[in-house]
Order: C-alpha cells, then structure tokens, then sequence
C-alpha cells in the first residue's frame, strides 16, 4: 500500500499535482522476479508531472512514440505459418 501523497514533488519541491514514479520501474521489477517492489512503498517517490515527465522511462518512452507511433494497449496476433509464406512470396 502506497502512502497519502503530500502535493509536494521530492525533486523540485514545488506544491503541485503529484504522481507516484516507480524508483525500479515496474517493467524491471517483474522482469526480474521482484514483484515486491511493485506495491513496496520504498520502491516510489512523489514528483510533481514536470518533472516525472523527465524521467528516464518516460523519455524513452517519448522517443520511442516518436520513431514507432503510438503503443496500443492490445497485444498484437502473431502471423499463422500460412501467412508468413504469403508475405515472403
């Protein structure tokens, strides 16, 4: 469980709206089997959105958008065998 957020952003201190950033993003946590730091409160600071916006993870994750487009939230359908050789044809 999560702590009550402050309302003020542990880097630049300034009051404002606030989000939780994942010190060990979620990503890493599960990939490598620590799922407990998922919900730990230890894992997460408050930041307010300026400066969660400049996060390592969210820049990659803008520059990613940037070359790619947009990520859609529904798994893409792998290609049948029949479908592979008709796009190799």
């Amino acid at each position: 469980m999560l702590g009550t957020k402050t309302g003020q952003c542990k880097i630049c201190k300034r009051k404002a709206r606030t989000e939780w950033h994942h010190i060990i993003s979620q990503y890493h946590s599960i990939r490598t089997g620590q799922e407990h730091l998922l919900d730990n409160p230890d894992n997460v600071i408050e930041l307010c959105i300026r400066c969660h916006k400049q996060t390592t993870a969210s820049m990659v994750r803008k520059r990613l958008t940037r070359i790619h487009g947009p990520v859609s939230r529904t798994r893409r359908r792998l290609p049948t065998a029949e479908e592979k050789r008709a796009a190799r044809a």
